[in-house]
């Protein structure tokens, strides 16, 4: 139980706790009682340790809707806008096989990821059920079609960049060398022979680029172009935020299953250090795309996603994806006047703040026809946001991913009196900061949000990083303290998850020193699937400023036994949106 200074004793029953004592008839009693309560309290709820998508393919064999699949969790069919489905067991020989007998393209083999027809799908589902592999299913869905995109102009005068100073200033811009980081654009298609991005082609600065010659090419072209065109204002062209980058064309479609497979492709390549993501899913679809997105974070890559566009703006209770995922570098457009257009979606996963309305780009016509015209969309912030987090990491290569988000977010220009807001995240894009402000302590071992990122084995970990993630970071009996320093976000990273092992007969203390802002600390046992339902076995929340956070537990047992250390953005009051902390782990016998 956890007492008033958030140790947690348990009297002689193997597991953890601590010393007890001989009990007497009458202490015999109050022991059997307080055995009672702690097994009942050591019991964790069933819990998937991430919430998989509870829908089926549509087929007369499945259950009927709503009623309780394998798991007790209730199902539901549906049906594909495209016609496919995707399916995802845990990853290996015996799912693969199976995929590919009934068809399934893979979208991530080693995340067990498949895509396969509709009328197939509950067929591969039941077959993935019989072998104890199956994780989740889901219909392939289109991307939502943004609803603010053109001004209906063409742009007179190209060279009308009233953004630019404001993100760079002359002189300062790094050069491109073979090792300088890739920015993957994840998008349909691009024009690289348009005057803004010909010289980039012809430099070899433009990977894998797929021209369809018609509008298709628009989008993907004004993106790259935001991002890396040539300073040559002689030739009548725009310039980039950081001119002559290299940009990787991720060629997708439109769809759940095709972003999927671009993300996890764009993480595999080899020198793409961010993603930029210029399309939303509705709210809850396309979880595969999640996992994609979180295996990115796991390779060190920053994932720039749009806020997006839509008529229902104003509503916050439902984030898109994959603005609205954990660990995604989110951004909104402001205009020439450094105000938020109706348009874009507000809500609390919103981070940033960057150019996106009354924009020169370059575009393609339905008719090929090469030109300049004056567009609006958070998808061209996200491409400049883009851009700016490979300048810093080109100048600052020490830093990590999750460094350069919050340097970006850190030294944003507040565009509210109450500093960070839904509409426009933490303030305006700030290159001057980014560049020259102290580095902020690193969040390492993310992703790390929930005890399924890091048990080993488990239904997450064994296709993203595998053992890396499910690691033991902190176990052993030698006395030495183990001890790491960490980040919380309260809209996009709200709690880390570590796993322990401790020694038969090891007493384990954790404690959490408070930085800036106020943690909680618990500690959950090793049965336990989820912080979010499982109960945890001991528990500290103290006000900032006084003695740190201390659980202690130990093992009476004769093996060794697990556990896991949640530490998250407290409720009560002292919290800050973001959070510093230092956990430090102390194994005795």
């Amino acid at each position: 139980m956890a007492g008033p200074d958030g140790e947690y004793t348990h009297p002689r029953m193997t597991g953890f706790g601590g010393r007890g004592s001989a009990p007497s008839s009458l202490a015999a009693l109050i022991w059997l009682t307080l055995l009672l309560f702690i097994c009942l309290l050591w019991t964790p709820a069933p819990a998937a340790a991430i919430q998989f998508p509870r829908l089926v393919p549509p087929a007369t064999e499945i259950r009927e809707s709503g009623d309780a699949g394998p798991n007790g969790l209730a199902e539901t069919t549906a049906a594909s806008p495209t016609g496919r489905w995707i399916v995802a067991g845990r990853p290996g020989r015996s799912t693969h096989d199976r995929a590919v007998r009934f068809g399934a393209d893979p979208v991530s083999r080693p995340l067990g990821i498949y895509a396969v027809d509709e009328n197939v799908a509950s067929a591969l589902v039941d077959s993935l059920r019989s072998i104890g592999t199956y994780r989740f299913s889901e219909p392939d869905v289109p991307t939502v079609p943004e609803e603010s995109q053109s001004d209906g102009e063409s742009a007179d005068d190209p060279l009308d960049q009233w953004w630019l100073d404001d993100i760079r200033q002359p002189g300062n811009v790094p050069k491109v060398r073979n090792v300088s980081p890739v920015v993957a654009l994840l998008e349909h298609s691009l024009d690289p022979t348009h005057p803004d991005l010909a010289g980039l082609d012809s430099r070899g600065r433009l990977l894998d680029p797929i021209s369809f010659g018609d509008d298709r090419d628009a989008k993907g072209t004004a993106m790259a172009a935001l991002a890396a065109s040539l300073d040559l204002e002689k030739d009548g062209r725009i310039s980039g935020t950081w001119p002559g980058m290299k940009v990787r064309l991720v060629s997708s479609e439109d769809t759940c299953e095709a972003k999927t497979r671009a993300v996890y492709r764009a993480a595999r390549s080899g020198g793409n250090r961010v993603l930029v993501m210029g399309y939303s899913f509705p709210a809850g679809d396309c979880f595969s795309h999640y996992l994609a997105t979180e295996y990115a974070v796991y390779r060190n890559i920053v994932p720039v996603a749009a806020a997006g566009e839509t008529a229902r703006s104003n509503t916050t209770a439902s984030p898109p994806r994959p603005a609205g995922d954990p660990h995604v570098l989110t951004v909104t457009a402001s205009d020439p006047m450094k105000t938020i257009p109706a348009e874009a979606r507000r809500g609390p996963w919103v981070d940033l703040t960057a150019p996106g309305y009354g924009l020169t780009v370059p575009w393609v016509s339905s008719s090929g026809q090469r030109n300049w015209s004056t567009q609006n969309g958070t998808a061209y912030s996200a491409a400049i946001t883009a851009a700016a987090a490979a300048w810093v990491m080109e100048r600052r290569p020490a830093l990590t991913a999750r460094q350069v988000i919050r340097l970006l977010t850190n030294t944003a220009t507040t565009l509210g009196a109450h500093g960070r807001s839904s509409t426009s995240g933490h303030g305006l894009l700030n290159m001057k900061g980014a560049l020259t402000s102290r580095a902020p302590i690193d969040d390492p071992f993310e992703p790390n949000d929930d005890i399924g990122w890091v048990r080993a084995n488990s239904l997450l970990t064994s296709g993203v990083g595998g053992k890396k993630i499910g690691r033991r970071l902190f176990w052993g009996s030698n006395g030495r303290p183990r001890k790491v320093t960490a980040t919380l976000s309260r809209a996009k990273d709200p709690n880390d998850v570590y796993r322990i092992r401790i020694a038969p007969g090891a007493r384990v203390t954790i404690s959490v020193s408070q930085f800036v802002g106020r943690t909680t600390l618990k500690v959950f046992g090793p049965k336990s699937g989820s912080i979010t339902k499982g109960r945890p076995v001991g528990s500290s929340d103290r006000p900032p400023g006084k003695r740190a956070d201390a659980v202690e537990i130990r093992n009476r047992s004769p093996r060794a036994l697990g556990a896991f250390i949640a530490i998250g953005v407290s409720p009560k009051k002292g919290s800050r949106e973001h959070s510093t902390y230092r956990m430090s782990v102390e194994s005795r016998r």
